[in-house]
């Protein structure tokens, strides 16, 4: 058996002095060791020394000291809340701001400085709550949508808008408005500076951050529209339409006008303004003039049946071609030639009204039907509608009788007369009540209206279809719908 004996010397270093190294570190060791232990039980109860919460030394203070300071500590931070620029303070509350302070949370956080984790974790806390402070942030929460409304609202008194240099009109004569550089609220700084701000309950005053907007078109921009501009109104225009002549004065064509933004033809970074026509502006002028242009068109009456369709003809209806009047209107502003221009119309196809004939009044062989309330007479073949035409019955005392007949007569050319009246060769005549008949009329056209002395009067070609469609014995109804 044998044993090792440090050597007389190590590096260097005599045996003896090792030892005693050795055991002086020992105690050191166990001093600091002592000390740490010693430390950690002074402050069980309490928060470490240099513990500083939003701002808020709670360090050497117990759960209950440290939340009544902090708790102090915010509420006179929400009094002295306050965003401003050079002119105006805004003071919103939390609750303006969509901020809840979550305390108890705030605590147990600076509470784990020092009391949680591994030993290592914690002496290193404890050594560096003796060396340093570390001011730990508050915990909170934002309603974001309840902060940026206010923000918002805020932005909308400070916000100064830019604006581009322009051309403004008045009694007919141009001049130009100078730009203005403007000023926007930078929400997403000012979010970030509240949230700071509120982190560490410092500093109170915020001070509202702005970004500007610089004009995108300046007066030297705006030569050639103003150019432009004058020659439009430099002179009257004249249109004219039929016999109808109307002008448009400087002051009026001023009002017409209109200006949209076009990039500039050597700045990328600028624009320039592109003169136009106000379309609403022109509409409503032409609208003031359409009575005298314009004419209202007539329906398409129309009755499905074999041998026509149409009970009335339409008429188209006459409209101002706006479209066409505004293109004109604008090459004559910038033109210093002819200032005369013809308004353009347009015709708009009649609207058709399609009428329901009455029942049949047989589903078997030839009938004709009378409608004295719409002044119709009807030709039905096995209950289908042939034939249709407008007639004029009897008007005033002479009311054309109601009833269901047959035809007993026809005349090619016959003279009818009366106490007042005397009537020639009246042709096709469908005779089928006594003196009262359907024939042909030459002396009126105002068909569609009450006009005999109780006959059915209907135009010639109308007659001869009739006359030529009937036989005797044809059943004639005359009714009043």
């Amino acid at each position: 058996m044998s044993t090792h004996a440090l050597p007389r010397t190590f590096v260097g270093i005599p045996r003896h002095l090792l030892s005693g190294g050795a055991i002086i570190v020992g105690s050191i060791g166990m001093v600091l060791l002592f000390g740490f232990v010693s430390y950690a039980s002074l402050n069980s109860d309490n928060f470490y020394r240099n513990t500083v919460l939003g701002s808020v030394d709670i360090g050497g203070t117990n759960y209950a000291e440290a939340r009544t300071e902090v708790a102090a500590a915010i509420a006179d931070y929400e009094k002295n809340i306050s965003l401003h620029d050079s002119t105006n303070v805004y003071r919103p509350s939390f609750h303006d701001l969509g901020v809840t302070i979550d305390l108890d949370h705030s605590l147990r956080r600076a509470w784990e400085v020092g009391h949680a984790g591994s030993v290592t974790t914690r002496v290193a806390d404890m050594t560096n709550s003796v060396v340093s402070a570390e001011n730990l942030p508050l915990v909170f929460e934002v309603d974001t949508d309840v902060m940026y409304e206010t923000m918002f609202q805020m932005a909308e008194e400070l916000n100064v808008p830019m604006k581009n240099a322009a051309i403004e009109i008045a009694e007919g004569r141009a001049r130009v408005i100078h730009p203005q550089t403007g000023r926007r609220v930078d929400i997403v700084s000012l979010e970030q500076a509240i949230r700071d701000s509120i982190s560490y309950l410092r500093p109170i005053e915020v001070e509202v951050p702005f970004v500007e907007t610089p004009p995108v078109i300046f007066t030297e921009d705006l030569a050639v529209p103003l150019q432009r501009t004058n020659v439009a109104l430099s002179r009257a225009i004249t249109m004219t339409h039929d016999s109808h002549s109307y002008e448009a004065t400087p002051p009026m064509i001023g009002e017409w006008m209109s200006y949209s933004e076009i990039p500039h033809p050597t700045n990328r970074e600028r624009k320039t303004l592109e003169l136009g026509l106000n379309e609403e502006a022109v509409m409503r002028y032409f609208d003031s003039i359409a009575g005298d242009v314009e004419a209202e068109g007539k329906t398409r009456k129309v009755i499905p049946a074999v041998y026509r369709d149409e009970l009335e003809s339409g008429e188209p209806t006459l409209l101002i071609a706006t479209q066409q009047n505004i293109e004109a209107l604008e090459k004559i502003l910038l033109s210093q030639d002819s200032r005369t221009m013809e308004i353009v119309t347009e015709h708009q196809l009649p609207h058709e009204e399609i009428l329901t004939p009455p029942a049949p009044p047989t589903r078997e062989g030839k009938a004709i039907s009378v409608d004295i309330a719409k002044q119709i007479a009807y030709a039905w073949l096995d209950g289908e509608l042939q034939y249709f035409a407008k007639v004029s019955s009897g008007k005033g005392g002479h009311k054309t009788p109601t009833g269901s007949f047959k035809v007993y007569n026809k005349s090619r050319d016959q003279k009818m007369s009366g106490a007042d009246f005397y009537l020639p060769h009246i042709p096709y005549i469908l005779w089928y009540n006594g003196d009262y008949s359907l024939h042909g009329t030459y002396w009126h056209n105002n068909f569609g209206t009450p006009m005999s002395h109780g006959c059915s009067n209907l135009s010639i070609l109308d007659a001869k279809w009739f006359f030529e469609f009937a036989e005797i014995g044809t059943p004639v109804i005359i009714f009043e719908s």
